[in-house]
């Protein structure tokens, strides 16, 4: 496999419990649904279509097939093009899920910089917690758009994120681990962050009883000391990371996989550090980014030949990658809480593979995921 001399290091530290479960959850795109229209949709492929662009492409429809250029016909999700307004899509994926021994769906909650409120977009939330199927848990993500007019203030975020974030997480689909309900801090452009945390915790113990575990996601390629540092200051109870991107077009997934290492090493301490079991570091896993050639929908940029994107994601190199995860995590060089968060079940916009079942794929990427990390599941295929 990939990376063999990282057995090295499992080796040389504590081995993990052999019958202690994995954590394993996956960010989840809300915006495949009516109640997210995508605006540049209506200019480029003349509808309102979420799926713009993504299901042109994937039926090959003229004028959007590509003589002799990339293949997208396995975009198209197992169910077909949904509409994450329908209660019974929801329901289906979260049983394609559970049946895979996936613990939890991790969503992006986009909240207004303004008002506090969530956005239009991120309806299908309740969908999942209000679902008569209970074989999943759910994870909030805060993000903030508009970040670069507006920030987030403090009070806006005790009057009325926080009591949103509470009302979550008094459900029992609520992920908790230890205990504790998760969630992860993906973008709040706070000036206060460590007394916007310090509120959280004191509404949340207020409400339910115990402490959040609040993690804060990751930006770029930070090293031990920078974790330290907002360790310090910022007080979050742990961190994570989201997606290994590439920042040139055509990057080998297996380069992106490779760089995966040394980067979550860099992060976990110095090359001559002991374990440090008191810092919580939940890894995260990717199956690539590729949005061509529809990036005027999913995600902006110059054009569809310079953004950066992932080719060669095969079935092979997703496991070792994989398998990467699951080494660090029993490496016991920090604490993971036996948790890894991968992108992602749904980007069909933006990742080269994804985990929910395709038509062409079918659950092969989700029986990766079971297979190396032996979860047990929890319900049958629908």
């Amino acid at each position: 496999m990939l990376f063999r001399a990282f057995a090295l290091l499992v080796t040389m530290t504590v081995g993990a419990m052999a019958d202690e479960p994995y954590h394993i959850g996956v960010w989840y795109f809300l915006r495949w649904s009516s109640a997210a229209k995508t605006a540049p949709g209506l200019h480029r492929y003349g509808g309102t279509d979420p799926w713009a662009g993504v299901r042109q492409f994937a039926e090959g429809r003229p004028p959007f097939q590509i003589a002799g250029g990339p293949n997208f016909t396995d975009r198209k999700p197992l169910i077909g093009f949904y509409d994450q307004m329908d209660q019974s899509v929801i329901d289906t994926q979260i049983q394609q899920a559970a049946s895979e021994g996936i613990e939890f769906f991790a969503f992006y909650w986009y909240i207004s910089p303004i008002t506090g409120q969530e956005l239009h977009g991120v309806e299908p939330v309740k969908k999942f917690f209000g679902s008569s199927v209970r074989t999943l848990k759910y994870v909030l993500a805060p993000l903030v758009v508009d970040t670069y007019k507006e920030h987030l203030d403090l009070r806006t975020w005790t009057t009325t994120v926080v009591p949103q974030i509470v009302s979550y997480m008094r459900s029992d689909a609520y992920f908790r681990i230890d205990g504790r309900p998760l969630l992860i801090d993906f973008w709040l452009p706070f000036d206060g962050r460590a007394e916007a945390y310090a509120e959280l915790r004191r509404s949340v113990r207020e409400a339910i009883g115990v402490d959040p575990l609040i993690v804060l996601l990751l930006g770029g390629n930070p090293h031990y000391q920078d974790l330290q540092f907002q360790a310090s200051h910022v007080h979050p109870d742990g961190f994570t990371c989201f997606n290994m991107g590439t920042t040139r077009p055509d990057k080998p997934y297996a380069d992106v996989v490779h760089e995966w290492l040394a980067n979550t090493l860099a992060q976990s301490g110095t090359p001559t550090s002991p374990p440090n079991r008191n810092l919580v570091l939940i890894p995260c896993g990717s199956l690539g980014i590729d949005a061509r050639p529809w990036y005027q929908v999913g995600w902006s940029g110059p054009s569809a030949e310079k953004r950066p994107f992932t080719t060669g994601v095969t079935p092979d190199l997703v496991r070792h990658h994989l398998q990467d995860i699951r080494d660090f995590i029993d490496s016991r060089r920090v604490n993971t809480l036996r948790m890894a968060i991968i992108y992602a079940w749904n980007e069909w916009g933006e990742a080269a593979q994804s985990i929910e079942p395709s038509e062409a794929n079918r659950y092969r990427y989700a029986d990766l995921v079971r297979d190396v990390f032996q979860l047990t599941p929890n319900g049958a295929r629908p």
